[in-house]
């Protein structure tokens, strides 16, 4: 038995107004291992727990088993098994029934004694190594907590399966070793672990230190639903020692949860404790409510496992609009950044619900959808395919896999998926290898029996919402086609996702009709504008079977011909800008395998060859083709001249002789039907490799002559392209774009993080506004990816740039994107910050519900290392937080004074990005930005506050400001000498006196100017304290003197002033010091005195 040592006092919850059963053990015992088990109707069970503890190798334990009022036999089972454990079960009660384990197992706590806690539940049992190899893990490697990376689940009787978290499926995945591991936990690490990489949330997965869990105040929030997540998101917070241990050790009985289903009571009662568990999470836990990233993945993981789950799946008695009301009336009390995924999930609910409420009506023989795979040698991805379908969160479809005659255990996997898939998975075999997917899909087609079609490849991958979005997408719109213009690309390792959309002519943003005009769609093929893969759509099956749209077995192309004709017949095809497949680049694809130039030829004139014929057989069954045949014409040129030009390119590296036994041998097997066309598409293809060798040698001859000239070429293409640019400059002035919005960044080096802030802007809920980036004569590669982002803004992103670097803070960029810009309002955003998705929606709703002429934004997202996220709040907020007092938005009409003071003696924020303005506003009063050092925001800001007439304060935080780009002008640390800063000062001195001259509420009012001075002054200040250590009192005068003395000589007047400012701000930080040093020292002393009387 452990020692006997005095226990530590116990954080209490509701659990001490619960009727207690007091133990009848000695107190003073106390036990290594504390095992608490909550029990509620556990009969079957119980007994078979109890004797799994029993028989531990590692016995210095004690049992709690807190019974939450059962009303079987549960409790007399217990009893039964007292004697056995020889003092060491314990049994209690709570007085009414909780309806969930939090009351119960914070119950068990109050009551351990134990070194360590350990949380099983009454339907389960452990290995009989378990608490062994948990408690010597703990003490060898002194734990917090351990966490078990896999455990049993027994989803049927005698029916097992081990489930590993991601790091265990890594480790399988790479036929390595899964191995122990010890965090030092670094915090972000622990809780990304949780949120967002698939590791186990379950309260029995812990082996937790007790008194780590009293110190932390850890207790399971008293809720029906979901705790285990809240309490493990709360630990996951705290452990500096956090150790993985691999091997499963814990029995968990998945079938006893569905035999538990709620009562009709709970369920009404569970969505009110969801909503409470949410305001806890953003409330109580700090680390997330200041990281949004981490609270909004949590809260979504929380809705769909809490909520979706068990009340819409298994229940499907949740009322959508009572979601919507109850947090719509509840919606200040949650945290804003998670505001706007809650009220999207009510839509995806609410779709999701219709679909689950119909596909529970559907029987195994009539599925609402067939999944069709062709199957060869795939073993090392066939079973994450797998994984991804057994995931969905749709479950009315049919799987059919058709085997090509695979050569290894694809098979073999595919077969130890069926139980797993209760009758839904079933696996047919070619008699022979056909070489392609076209006859096995079309195999499944006719085996099938859904009312839609989904062919996947069977290396690639789901989300797992996939289906459900798709088919709810497909009854919503009544469409024969759903077709995803996007999909996600993966290494074969499944890392380094990336969106990708092959198709021309942009995309949609919602689902959109296509045009059931015949012509608009030929032109659609000729231009490009889908990309024919199956997996990227969704397919009413009658629609296939009724015109016989099936694969036609080519070696290459067949998904060509196929899509061409669901392009004929479809009457509804709608395009939708979701993205739910996972495509797996491989070395394996039949398109990205080496060939020979032979191979490559017959391998292009195959489709040619035979595959005409399939097309024309669709044309000619079809009135619109019998009657336009120039469209027809425009089809069979549009196939044959994209294969023919591959044809050409492999014939280049062949002389004219195997150019024609190549054709003929693949010709020869159709002798009779094409032989005229042999020596007639030799002759044509020899011709056009002779004249493209006569090209090239011109071409070659040209490039000789021109080398010569190459430097002035390239003058003159640079002065046309100044030139262009200019003139594209010009345009934009006199016919500017119409747009609500025009957002204006000014780029200087910030390749880094550009991207993220135009992604930012490409996820914006309002779409209705133009991007005008300004380049500075960057140095590093931002220019190119800004380039890269072109296509994807659709027309609505400009790119100029400065003539030289303006050597300032991006005021002159500025400018000039003001100067181009054609939007209602005008927002300035940084290159290297980004906003959130639903900033510009609510700028411009505000503003035209308002009126403003400027709206801003009293607090913002401040990232002072990645991240760490927090929440900065200008003067004012600050100070009705201090007075336990709530900052809300306001409209002030006609009241220059307030929003003057609240800008410079409540110190609001003077950046640009914290303003959003009406353009004409600006224009009228002709207010731009000062093209000075720094601080040329502030006085833009002073200048129109001076003007404005309706101005609208938001405390809502729209706007990330990424403190750590050493790039900014503001962090750069070429321009942080001493004598910068006081040449920046001068400069700003300048251009505020300049603008108090002109405008008479400043002139009138002295003292805004004294202050705005004395705060850029203050800054200067701070930002060179380090910097003036290093220089005597003399050296501080001449750099003073000498900056100002350039600006203008009357302001060496000046010098004194800030001479005699410097020395106080020197001589305070002194006395601060040894303020601090004497109340360190102080505060020593009381320690030892109270160390002294204890």
């Amino acid at each position: 038995m452990a020692k006997k040592k005095k226990k530590p006092s116990v954080v209490k919850s509701s659990v001490t107004e619960l009727e207690v059963v007091e133990p009848s053990v000695d107190d003073l015992s106390l036990p290594a291992v504390s095992v608490i088990i909550p029990m509620y109707n556990a009969e079957k069970y119980i007994g078979e727990c109890l004797e799994s503890l029993l028989v531990q190798t590692f016995q210095d334990f004690e049992v709690i088993v807190i019974d939450d009022c059962s009303t079987d036999n549960s409790v007399a089972i217990v009893k039964g098994y007292v004697s056995k454990f020889k003092g060491r079960l314990k049994l209690t009660k709570t007085s009414s029934n909780s309806g969930g384990s939090g009351v119960p197992r914070n119950k068990g706590l109050f009551f351990s004694k134990g070194d360590y806690v350990f949380f099983l539940n009454a339907e389960d049992f452990i290995l009989l190594t378990a608490l062994e190899m948990l408690y010597s893990t703990a003490k060898k490697n002194n734990a917090d907590v351990i966490y078990s990376g896999a455990y049993y689940d027994l989803r049927q009787a005698d029916d097992v399966y081990v489930q590993k978290d991601a790091e265990g499926e890594q480790a399988l995945r790479k036929v390595r070793q899964d191995k122990s591991s010890l965090s030092g936990m670094e915090l972000n690490k622990s809780l990304r672990q949780v949120i967002y990489e698939g590791y186990f949330w379950s309260t029995w997965t812990r082996f937790v230190r007790r008194e780590f869990l009293i110190q932390n105040e850890i207790i399971f929030p008293e809720i029906k639903i979901g705790g285990d997540y809240l309490w493990t998101l709360h630990i996951c917070c705290c452990p500096k020692r956090l150790w993985r241990i691999p091997k499963p050790l814990y029995f968990r009985r998945s079938y006893f949860a569905a035999e538990m289903a709620l009562s009709e009571t709970q369920l009404s009662l569970a969505f009110v404790d969801w909503l409470k568990a949410l305001r806890e999470m953003s409330s109580c836990l700090k680390v997330l409510k200041a990281n949004p990233a981490y609270c909004y993945e949590a809260s979504k993981n929380y809705f769909k496992s809490g909520v979706v789950d068990r009340l819409i799946k298994e229940q499907g008695q949740l009322k959508i609009h009572e979601i919507y009301s109850t947090l719509y009336r509840d919606r200040k009390e949650l945290s804003d950044p998670t505001l706007p995924f809650f009220f999207s999930a009510i839509s995806a609910a609410t779709n999701e619900a219709k679909v689950l409420t119909t596909a529970k009506t559907y029987d195994s023989t009539h599925p609402l959808i067939s999944v069709i795979i062709p199957l060869y040698n795939a073993q090392e991805y066939i079973g994450k395919c797998l994984d991804t379908l057994l995931a969905q969160t749709f479950r009315a479809f049919e799987l059919i896999i058709v085997d090509d005659c695979s050569t290894d255990s694809s098979c073999e996997i595919v077969e130890s998926y069926i139980p797993k898939f209760e009758g839904r998975l079933k696996l047919y075999h070619m008699e022979e290898n056909t070489g392609s997917g076209a006859r096995p899909r079309n195999k499944g087609l006719y085996l099938s029996s859904g009312e839609y079609i989904y062919n996947m490849d069977n290396d690639d991958m789901l989300t797992e919402t996939a289906l459900a979005e798709l088919y709810t997408l497909a009854k919503e719109y009544d469409a024969d086609v759903v077709y995803c213009e996007k999909f996600y690309e993966v290494n074969p390792d499944g890392t380094n996702r990336k969106i990708q959309c092959l198709q021309k002519g942009g995309t949609v943003d919602k689902p959109t009709l296509e045009d059931e005009d015949l012509k608009v769609r030929v032109k659609s093929i000729i231009d490009d504008r889908y990309y024919v893969v199956p997996w990227l759509k969704l397919i009413r099956r009658n629609l296939m079977i009724e015109h016989e749209i099936i694969f036609p077995s080519l070696k290459i192309s067949d998904d060509n011909i196929w899509h061409q004709g669901l392009l004929f017949y479809a009457k509804r095809i709608l395009r939708v800008p979701n993205i739910v497949y996972i495509y797996r680049l491989t070395e394996t694809s039949i398109m990205r395998a080496k060939k020979t130039p032979q191979v490559r030829m017959n391998f292009w004139i195959d489709p040619i060859l035979r595959g005409l014929k399939y097309l024309d057989k669709l044309m000619n069954s079809h009135e619109f083709f019998k009657e336009n045949p120039y469209y027809r014409y425009l089809v069979l040129k549009k196939f044959v001249s994209v294969r023919f030009i591959r044809i050409l390119s492999s014939s280049r590296e062949l002389t004219d002789d195997v150019v024609y036994e190549t054709i003929k041998d693949e010709f020869g097997k159709y002798f009779g039907e094409h032989d005229v066309l042999i020596s007639l598409l030799c002759t044509y293809i020899c011709e056009q490799n002779k004249a493209m060798a006569e090209t090239k040698k011109e071409s070659n001859q040209i490039k000789g002559k021109v080398e010569g000239d190459k430097e002035l070429i390239a003058k003159q293409a640079a002065e046309i392209e100044r030139l262009r640019k200019k003139i594209d400059s010009m345009a934009s002035l006199l016919n500017p774009s119409t747009c609500a919005i025009s957002v204006v960044v000014p780029l200087y080096n910030a390749a880094d993080y550009v991207g993220e802030c135009l992604e930012s802007l490409l996820i914006q809920t309002f779409q209705d506004f133009e991007v005008i980036v300004v380049d500075d004569c960057s140095t590093d590669n931002g220019v190119e990816v800004v380039e890269s982002y072109l296509p994807k803004f659709d027309g609505r992103l400009r790119l100029t740039k400065t003539e030289k670097n303006s050597g300032g803070g991006g005021y002159v960029p500025r400018n000039i994107g003001f100067k181009l810009a054609g939007g209602k309002y005008v927002y300035f955003a940084d290159a290297d910050d980004f906003l959130l998705g639903t900033a510009l929606e609510t700028f411009y709703t505000a503003a035209e519900e308002n009126n403003t002429d400027i709206i801003y934004t009293a607090a913002h997202y401040y990232l002072e290392k990645p991240n760490d996220v927090a929440v900065l709040r200008d003067g004012t907020g600050k100070q009705l937080a201090a007075q336990g007092m709530e900052d809300k938005s306001a409209l002030i009409v006609d009241d220059t004074d307030k929003i003057l003071h609240e800008l410079i003696f409540d110190r609001g924020f003077s950046t640009g990005w914290a303003h959003f303005v009406r353009r004409d506003f600006l224009l009228q009063n002709a207010i731009t930005f000062p093209e000075i050092l720094k601080a040329g925001d502030y006085i833009w800001v002073i200048n129109m506050y001076c003007y404005a007439k309706r101005f609208l304060r938001l405390t809502t935080p729209l706007y990330f400001y990424r403190r750590y780009n050493v790039n900014s002008v503001s962090q750069s640390k070429t321009a942080n000498t001493f004598s910068n800063w006081v040449l920046s000062f001068a400069d700003y001195a300048k251009a505020l006196g300049e603008l108090s001259n002109k405008i008479e509420v400043l002139r009138e009012n002295p003292s805004y100017s004294y202050e705005a001075s004395t705060r850029y002054f203050e800054w200067c200040l701070n930002r060179t304290n380090e910097m003036r250590k290093e220089l005597t009192d003399r050296d501080i005068y001449e750099v003073l003197y000498r900056e100002f003395n350039k600006i203008d000589s009357s302001n060496n007047l000046m010098v004194p002033f800030f001479f005699s400012t410097i020395d106080a701000a020197r001589k305070s930080r002194e006395a601060n010091s040894q303020n601090v040093k004497r109340l360190k020292k102080e505060l020593e002393q009381l320690k030892k005195a109270n160390t002294t009387r204890i």
